[in-house]
């Protein structure tokens, strides 16, 4: 699975298209990036259980300012925000983080994660993309690491698959066009008033219930 990242395959995991900046260093001081208690402070809900505002609203703001520092190739800075939205359930999300671990750019290369954040985001509905590229790279793995590698998928999706954690996710057509686009929302936000609202309020979110 090593190999060297390309502007073309870091632009496969991207919203919008354009160029990607040059990768940040990943021998860059990675202890200063903030971790997922300070991403999120709400608690986490008990499995099954529906999440507080709190919880969607801090999980939507981390994964719009994860998409946005990754569009920007701030690899390094994304990072932990995208793993906050991909341990929920977040496709795009997931996608990228397993790229990115797989790569080892803004965090250390880790086959191993890679993989099992690909195949969480590689479901039949995802976007086409992301079902090909995963099955690119499951195609180079030695026969005798599948076993292990299942388990590990299973271990995953287990914890972050996207039904575990409330989130659900569909290819819908942007307004006025024929594109599809992925997009995961998680199914109790409409039980909190204003909630969009809320969001929208927050100039540090692009969007909710936009790309995984």
């Amino acid at each position: 699975m090593t190999h060297i990242a390309t502007a073309a395959e870091s632009a496969l995991f991207q919203d919008l298209p354009g160029d990607i900046e040059e990768p940040l260093d990943a021998a860059l001081d990675l202890d200063r990036e903030p971790d997922e208690e300070m991403i999120v402070t709400a608690p986490k809900p008990d499995r099954g259980q529906v999440p507080q505002f709190e919880y969607l609203l801090e999980t939507y703001k981390a994964r719009s300012k994860g998409s946005l520092l990754y569009r920007r190739g701030k690899f390094a800075e994304s990072f932990p925000y995208l793993l906050v939205a991909a341990k929920r359930g977040f496709r795009l999300a997931q996608a990228r983080v397993g790229f990115l671990f797989q790569q080892g750019i803004g965090t250390p290369r880790d086959a191993e994660a890679a993989i099992a954040w690909l195949a969480l985001a590689a479901t039949p509905d995802t976007l086409p993309e992301i079902m090909n590229y995963y099955r690119a790279q499951w195609a180079k793995i030695p026969p005798e690491y599948i076993p292990r590698l299942e388990q590990v998928i299973d271990e995953y999706r287990e914890q972050y698959g996207n039904r575990e954690n409330r989130v659900v996710c569909d290819m819908s057509r942007k307004a006025g066009t024929h594109f599809k686009k992925l997009t995961c929302r998680f199914m109790d936000e409409s039980i909190y008033q204003d909630f969009s609202d809320a969001i929208n309020a927050d100039e540090a979110v692009e969007q909710i219930g936009g790309a995984g």
